[in-house]
């Protein structure tokens, strides 16, 4: 579900999204990143067990504007699949810049179990297959076990990672926490099958899995030095993604695709996705819709068309936002994204 490629557009949506970017998510970063004194600017990084798995975390924390620590907030970022929490390192480090709140802030992240294992030591990493029932225990547990009870919780995620949100309101797997905020960008939380994205690979996955794992293998056996050129060519020329984060952004996806057990956990679970993720639950969107802002993309190749846009119409109390920019923001738009997310997180 990383695919920042959508089938209407090309190139030609490609320059329409970055200039639209460019011209209505831009805000002053100058301004924003003075009063912000952020610890350690790139992030922490540390392997730890989360619910007796092997997991990469990425966290951010900061230190109030008038330097007296007051009462902390917490943030959880749930990505989306694959769950490789370095690729969101770009909009997490510009989240924690542009975000101006009184207090003091920490910003976690994490990655999928199975899906990535750059910074794991060897004979640590997860090898068997993990569904999404358990990729969404494994938040719950991620989450209590790093949010004090009691405290503020503001959760945002990407793709899959906003329907795992929508499950732990559901299943108020929460409720030792003060869930202030929730924010869902570009979801992928119903009818993925009608997606055009979904329609294309699910058939493929799930009807033909030899096939899909021959792919998978077969890509796999590629010269590094081949992929890296081939995706630094389609970064720079498709997505413009930003000269700072394009080499370790590239490298990430050369090391992902070269592990086939990773890529198969991500498929696994994109599979049982296209299976479950039906009916849209507006039921849950309208218990929670005071705290919850929804930011839509309408070229998301994950999405039906006209989803959140018939949404809209139909809950105008709702808060749906749209922005042009592609599914997978955090490799060509992550300044900018964070540039509108930063003020909606401030106001906690």
């Amino acid at each position: 579900m990383g695919s920042s490629y959508s089938s209407a557009g090309g190139q030609k949506a490609s320059t329409a999204a970055s200039r639209h970017v460019d011209s209505h998510l831009h805000t002053n970063r100058t301004t924003a990143t003075a009063r912000k004194a952020v610890k350690n600017t790139d992030g922490e990084v540390s392997v730890r067990k989360v619910g007796g798995l092997t997991t990469q975390v990425l966290e951010f924390q900061t230190d109030p504007d008038d330097g007296i620590a007051t009462d902390r907030a917490y943030v959880v970022f749930i990505p989306g699949n694959p769950g490789i929490v370095g690729a969101y390192r770009p909009f997490l480090k510009s989240l924690a810049l542009s975000t101006r709140i009184s207090g003091n802030l920490k910003i976690s992240s994490m990655s999928y179990p199975g899906h990535d294992e750059s910074g794991i030591p060897q004979g640590l990493e997860e090898r068997a297959m993990y569904s999404l029932e358990e990729q969404i225990q494994h938040k719950v547990a991620f989450i209590n076990e790093t949010v004090p009870p009691g405290s503020k919780l503001v959760l945002i995620g990407h793709s899959l990672g906003c329907y795992m949100i929508m499950q732990l309101l559901k299943r108020k797997a929460l409720e030792n926490h003060r869930v202030v905020k929730i924010g869902l960008l570009c979801p992928v939380i119903a009818n993925m099958a009608e997606s055009p994205a979904g329609t294309m690979f699910g058939p493929l996955f799930k009807n033909h899995p030899y096939v899909g794992k021959a792919l998978i293998h077969g890509v796999s056996l590629f010269p590094k030095s081949f992929l890296h050129s081939r995706f630094d060519k389609a970064f720079v020329e498709r997505l413009r993604t930003p000269d700072l984060y394009r080499p370790s952004l590239v490298s990430m996806v050369v090391d992902f695709l070269q592990r086939p057990h990773c890529v198969m956990n991500a498929v696994s679970i994109g599979v049982d996705s296209i299976d479950k993720l039906r009916e849209l639950d507006v039921d849950t969107l309208q218990l929670y819709k005071d705290r919850c802002t929804i930011w839509y993309t309408p070229i998301d190749h994950w999405v039906p068309s006209g989803m959140y846009q018939n949404l809209a119409q139909r809950h105008k109390d709702f808060d749906i936002k749209s922005f042009i920019v592609y599914h997978a923001f955090m490799l060509h738009a992550a300044d900018e994204v964070a540039d509108v997310v930063g003020p909606w997180l401030s106001d906690i």
